[in-house]
């Protein structure tokens, strides 16, 4: 499956269908064209293959038997639908999620390893400018300059120990 951003922006149709790219129904389990979609917490929609969404399910499982886990469970079940590809690769998108997440026409398409995600363009626009506007830059730079801190001093302590075990001492 691909990662990260679909290069191209798409519309979904009149008649709401997407099509979907041919590296991502390639990822299918075998089951070709059969996924579920649905829609949580962000303002976009989610696309599982049957694999990942019973990777999903099982991780859902693992919330235990109390009383708020069955809730948890039950309406994150309950956002999610079947979906079934075309010959041609096209999804249709039930009316309630496309309003829920804003989609007017365009869409842009996120792989996040575990699932596909469809962004209405507008709102992935807005959300994009929201995290870089956070300071996102600054903590990126501060994570990748602490892991090649952490890679220099692992060199100087292996070559510390090279020079150590060297026969000329």
């Amino acid at each position: 499956m691909f990662q990260g951003r679909w290069p191209n922006i798409l519309t979904v149709d009149a008649k709401n269908r997407l099509a979907l790219p041919a590296p991502f129904r390639q990822a299918g389990s075998g089951d070709v064209g059969d996924y579920m979609i649905g829609s949580l917490e962000d303002p976009c929609i989610y696309v599982h293959t049957a694999a990942q969404h019973q990777a999903f399910l099982d991780r859902l499982a693992a919330l235990g038997e109390t009383r708020q886990s069955r809730r948890v469970r039950d309406f994150v079940l309950w956002r999610f639908e079947p979906v079934t590809a075309d010959a041609q690769g096209r999804i249709t998108i039930p009316s309630e999620m496309i309003a829920q997440v804003g989609i007017q026409r365009e869409v842009r398409l996120i792989s996040q390893e575990a699932r596909l995600e469809i962004w209405a363009n507008e709102v992935f626009a807005r959300v994009s400018a929201e995290v870089q506007a956070s300071g996102i830059a600054d903590v990126l730079e501060a994570v990748f300059a602490e892991e090649e801190q952490e890679r220099r001093l692992q060199r100087r302590a292996a070559s510390s120990a090279r020079e150590g075990n060297s026969p000329t001492k």
